[in-house]
């Protein structure tokens, strides 16, 4: 299960942040991820050393 994406513009690339765990898991065992893509249609490529955050309940992303 996947939400509360977010979608920033970072060196020309588009940055996807998600929420999400796998089906029957407990909201305990949500981790954050992160895929970069080139375009905002994708395709989006999974940050190879995801979870960027672990055991993640909710996050506010802010950029300069």
């Amino acid at each position: 299960m996947i939400d509360d994406a977010s979608l920033l513009v970072k060196d020309g690339k588009y940055w996807l942040y998600y929420k999400g765990r796998q089906l029957g898991k407990s909201p305990k065992e949500t981790q954050m991820g992160l895929a970069i893509a080139d375009k905002p249609q994708g395709p989006y490529v999974k940050v190879s050393n995801t979870p960027v955050i672990p055991k993640s309940r909710s996050l506010c992303l802010a950029t300069r």
